[in-house]
């Protein structure tokens, strides 16, 4: 009993809100559909929500650094589109990969000059780039989808290795790197420095720019794999693919308890919660529910979020200010007597 009085139900919430409301939905998905277990519908769900993992990763570094990309949907399209345009002009699948990787590099470039040399607010530069993108993409098309008739490029979207999906493979791979990057190189941790206080990172002597530039140029090249193996996936490359994934990647992060403030967020959770946003389209296709009601329910999970983040912090720092004592000063080291 003593244990149970002395649990902490906020500081619970605030560490594995994401797991629970995993857990919760495999639950009521299992419920609607009783073949929801099945290996063959587990690896559909994975695969069909792969691609969004990587976005929503992409979408990580750029909430981690203090910012956001709007930009990760046409970025997507874009690369899906030249993806498509270049293999179906001669271009090997592999190299072709690689080029789109780059215009996605490249068009993340563009939103990391704004932010860090031009000092755009980040909402602003990548909104700009999200049209200039855009925009691009329909010229590339002309507005047509681009059919593709190639074996490695139909491997690619549907084939398997040793069983699995080769797009959960690639999948599994990014999670691994961006893992690896944020939690075992200086780079990470410089990052998480420069999103949670830039004033404070600079005088601690990181290059602010430089890092901010990393990310969204990190974040163009993601989405521009995503956007290949998209294009693998539907043998085409579409110029309205990925459409509404701004709003997934960013409503996947914040679920998976990254802070639209900066410094907060980890690659298994924004995997979770970009899993969590698969999960809840596709109960709410089974449920019949249109595509433009799913937008508010998206925009309601956002609110939600946030605002169990925010009640999160403000009930622990609560409970730090009066269910302690005295309270050690950050800054001096001495307790405080008040």
């Amino acid at each position: 009993m003593k244990s149970l009085r002395n649990f902490d139900f906020r500081s619970f919430w605030g560490s594995y809100q994401v797991w629970v409301i995993f857990i919760v939905l495999i639950g009521c998905y299992s419920i609607i559909s009783p073949e929801f277990f099945t290996p063959r519908n587990l690896t559909n769900i994975m695969t069909q929500n792969s691609m969004l993992v990587v976005v929503a990763l992409a979408q990580l570094l750029a909430v981690i650094s203090g910012g956001i990309d709007l930009s990760v949907a046409t970025i997507l399209a874009l690369t899906g589109v030249m993806t498509a345009k270049l293999v179906t002009g001669g271009m090997p699948v592999w190299l072709a990969i690689l080029a789109v990787i780059g215009i996605g590099a490249l068009a993340g470039s563009i939103n990391g000059i704004l932010v860090s040399r031009f000092k755009f607010a980040p909402f602003i530069a990548t909104l700009a780039t999200m049209v200039m993108v855009k925009g691009m993409t329909f010229v590339q098309s002309g507005g047509h989808v681009i059919y593709v008739t190639d074996d490695t490029f139909t491997f690619l979207g549907r084939g398997s290795v040793l069983g699995i999906p080769v797009m959960i493979w690639v999948m599994l791979v990014v999670i691994l790197l961006v893992w690896f990057i944020l939690s075992k190189t200086i780079v990470g941790r410089r990052l998480y420095a420069v999103g949670g206080n830039p004033e404070a990172a600079r005088l601690a002597g990181i290059n602010v720019p430089r890092y901010l530039f990393f990310v969204y140029v990190c974040s163009g090249a993601l989405c521009g794999l995503a956007g290949a193996f998209m294009a693998f996936r539907l043998g085409a490359g579409s110029p309205t693919i990925g459409s509404e994934w701004e709003l997934d990647s960013i409503a996947a992060v914040v679920v998976g308890g990254a802070s639209l403030m900066g410094g907060i967020g980890t690659p298994l959770n924004a995997m979770l919660g970009a899993l969590i946003i698969g999960f809840i389209r596709n109960i709410l296709n089974l449920m019949g529910v249109a595509t433009y009601p799913q937008l508010i329910v998206k925009g309601l999970i956002i609110i939600f979020s946030v605002l169990s983040q925010g009640l999160g912090s403000g009930l622990q720092m609560f409970n730090k200010k009066t269910g302690g004592g005295k309270e050690k000063n950050i800054v001096s080291g001495e307790k405080d007597q008040n």
